[in-house]
């Protein structure tokens, strides 16, 4: 089987072309110029609520666990989004290995990888 027929099969796996639109779009999403602003902008912003809140505390300032969860949990949800583009891809790659592997199951390629 020919290298652009194997990458065909590969691309009609429903996981591998749902993973690759998301790829493409989030990439044009990654490249613009107010999602790099805004990863810029969080950078770090996890470890400087923790240490906001450390600090506060070491101050004495008394915080309830309410404002302590929230803040956490938004630092969390802030860092899920900036990594969401990489969750993405790592799924891509595994939805093509399977794809490659289930072409490997049928006996229409070999165990080889092309170079690409």
């Amino acid at each position: 089987m020919d290298e652009d027929r194997i990458l065909e099969e590969i691309r009609r796996d429903p996981d591998v072309d749902t993973g690759l639109h998301e790829l493409m779009q989030l990439k044009d999403l990654q490249e613009h110029p107010g999602w790099q602003y805004q990863a810029e902008r969080f950078k770090g912003y996890k470890k400087g609520v923790s240490e906001a809140l450390a600090s506060r505390i070491l101050h004495g300032l008394k915080l309830n666990a309410e404002e302590i969860a929230f803040n956490r949990g938004y630092a969390q949800a802030v860092e899920d989004i900036f990594k969401f583009p990489e969750r993405v891809e790592k799924n891509f790659h595994r939805a093509a290995e399977k794809a490659w592997e289930r072409l490997q199951e049928e006996g229409a390629v070999s165990d080889e990888i092309p170079d690409t």
